[in-house]
């Protein structure tokens, strides 16, 4: 049981740690490696400027309809809340298959992260690369930014996990410490008792 609520908590950290990570990369690619496809978040068809700009660059105009701010906290609170919920999914699978992984924390949890990625994500790119129209600078940031988060998390997932399992071995032998002093005075009271009926006998 106890096992069961480190794996829990394991994976809200990595979901947190996920989702900080997310954010950084949403912010790194759209202000500073493609801002020629978010700068126009809303198009104002009534701006003639701004019009003028879009119509050298039609294809700025669909993406600037496609894409959204995905600024404010409504939406990174929505990211926290989703990224929560899958993380406690991750910890579950993790639990799972930990006697399968590598035998230290950060191994596991890479070796994890990555193949949650490749289960995951990986092909997702692949279709899309392949049968869309993105701009690669987008889909190269996207893909980048999920191997990093699932390696990250992953490893946030693996050192937490390991620091409870360890915590929580470490009240398994006290329990079973006091469970055998408690045991003692029985085991001495019984030797009395069974010292008792032997010279009871022997009168």
């Amino acid at each position: 049981m106890r096992s069961f609520l480190n794996a829990i908590l394991a994976g809200i950290v990595a979901g947190i740690v996920i989702t900080a990570i997310t954010i950084v990369f949403i912010m790194v690619w759209k202000d500073i490696v493609a801002p020629e496809y978010f700068q126009n978040a809303t198009v104002n068809v009534l701006n003639p400027a701004q019009m003028k700009e879009l119509s050298a660059n039609p294809e700025k105009i669909f993406y600037s309809y496609l894409f959204k701010n995905t600024g404010g906290l409504r939406n990174y609170l929505a990211m926290f809340g989703v990224s929560i919920f899958l993380g406690i999914v991750w910890g579950l699978a993790y639990l799972y298959l930990r006697k399968s992984l590598p035998a230290h924390w950060s191994l596991a949890g890479l070796v994890f992260g990555l193949f949650v990625w490749l289960l995951g994500e990986f092909p997702v790119w692949v279709i899309l690369a392949f049968n869309t129209q993105f701009p690669r600078s987008i889909l190269g940031g996207w893909a980048l930014g999920g191997i990093v988060a699932a390696l990250f998390g992953g490893l946030g997932l693996g050192f937490v996990f390991a620091m409870l399992e360890k915590e929580s071995e470490a009240w398994r032998r006290e329990k079973g410490r006091a469970k055998e002093e408690r045991a003692k005075p029985e085991k001495k009271e019984s030797g009395k008792d069974n010292a008792s009926s032997e010279v009871s006998r022997e009168k």
